[in-house]
């Protein structure tokens, strides 16, 4: 599987359109070390936070980027009514992987 090097940067968008809907994209560390997490999901607020961080390490670009599709994912599947799949952790992170893959390889 072809992912982008380490010495990228990651491609992370402000915001993103699903169904109509505006999902801002935000870093913030302090509720991702809250959740112990590199990401998060939050419906209720149409937002994806990232961490830059975790447990005093900085990240590396490409797990950025793979964690933000991993959330995207979860948003996906959640707005089209596919919770059990979305609560599927190993799933959602075989596909987030898999859409990286495709899309940091496209060539336009």
């Amino acid at each position: 599987m072809k992912l982008l090097t380490k010495k990228q940067s990651p491609s992370i968008p402000k915001e993103f359109q699903l169904f109509g809907k505006t999902i801002k994209v935000v870093f913030d560390q302090e509720r991702c070390d809250a959740d112990g997490s590199y990401g998060l999901a939050l419906y209720a607020e149409s937002k994806v936070l990232l961490s830059k961080r975790f447990d005093g390490k900085d990240i590396d670009p490409v797990k950025i980027e793979t964690t933000f599709w991993h959330e995207v994912v979860h948003y996906i599947l959640n707005d089209l009514r596919y919770k059990k799949l979305s609560e599927d952790e190993v799933f959602v992170s075989r596909f987030a992987m898999v859409l990286h893959q495709v899309l940091s390889s496209a060539k336009i």
